[in-house]
């Protein structure tokens, strides 16, 4: 703690303007905030990226995929006569010119996107490795495989992205979770990815359990005019939340308790009870897409 005492001396930042703390999930950096009683949460991506590495790993199918498709790409990245025969192979076969995209295991995203572009080329792919000696492709049942991973990584590869925008809310972190696991629960093509799908969703209930005991991630949905109150899990959480917010807005208005204050109160107390009334449609932002495959789940709820 005394180490991030002196950042916030250099930086000239009072440790009582410390509203919230962003940080890893290590054990030294969550018992440093605790010990100095600063208010911290995980980063909602690093954590989800926690979940998919635990869902990649309880699967064989996916893992023997991802392995094929890392020896592939090294193949194309070291030899470029191979990369000029693969050029030519995607013109012949009228593929976009796209370079393959090696697997970063610090960025669980890559492991996607090198998935995605494999299928994408995976005509030109069939066709080298069967001209040259000593490449292994995938099988057709490997390809299946892969085609239902990347499906199943696409919605959790979208709320990454949608948290980490500069101007992301922290009223997200609820829905999206909600919306991950109604995905997840759906029923589909899992050939070769039940039981990552399963290992997701139960990673995502563990890594996240307490998500709802946390009153700003419950204030900040409920009072998002996108939100509101359809994402809670429980009466109980909703209940709880419009008390806290409540007592925040009293907190921020009230300055002595007087007939004057008590009737800002009640008055309070009755538009958070008509929140639920407001359509929440009509007070999603423009700028959030709603063609996507998360935001239409979101829409579902909503």
């Amino acid at each position: 703690m005394t180490a991030f005492q002196q950042l916030l001396d250099k930086w000239n930042i009072d440790v009582g303007h410390c509203h919230i703390i962003l940080r890893d999930n290590a054990a030294n950096i969550t018992k440093c905030f605790h010990d100095g009683n600063i208010e911290s949460f995980g980063y909602f991506a690093y954590t989800t990226q926690l979940c998919v590495h635990d869902g990649l790993l309880s699967q064989p199918a996916v893992s023997n995929i991802i392995s094929i498709g890392k020896k592939l790409v090294g193949h194309f990245k070291h030899s470029s006569s191979a990369t000029g025969r693969f050029k030519e192979l995607q013109a012949e076969l009228f593929l976009p010119d796209q370079q393959l995209i090696q697997d970063i295991s610090t960025r669980w995203n890559s492991t996607f996107y090198m998935l995605c572009r494999l299928c994408e080329q995976r005509r030109a792919l069939t066709v080298y490795c069967s001209e040259v000696e000593g490449t292994s492709c995938s099988t057709a049942y490997q390809w299946s495989v892969a085609e239902n991973a990347v499906c199943v990584l696409a919605s959790i590869e979208e709320a990454t992205r949608e948290v980490s925008f500069e101007t992301a809310h922290i009223s997200l972190v609820i829905p999206i979770l909600t919306a991950l696991r109604n995905l997840l629960n759906k029923k589909g093509n899992d050939a070769g990815v039940k039981t990552m799908k399963s290992t997701l969703l139960k990673s995502l209930d563990e890594r996240f359990k307490d998500i709802e005991k946390k009153p700003l991630y419950t204030e900040a949905t409920m009072v998002d005019p996108r939100f509101k109150t359809k994402f809670f899990s429980s009466q109980a959480t909703l209940t709880a939340a419009k008390a806290a917010v409540l007592l925040a807005f009293n907190k921020i208005t009230l300055q002595k308790v007087s007939i004057q204050d008590e009737s800002q109160s009640e008055h309070a107390e009755q538009q958070i009870d008509k929140i639920e009334e407001v359509p929440a449609k009509q007070a999603r932002l423009d700028n959030f897409s709603t063609s996507s495959l998360l935001w239409r789940c979101i829409d579902e709820i909503i």
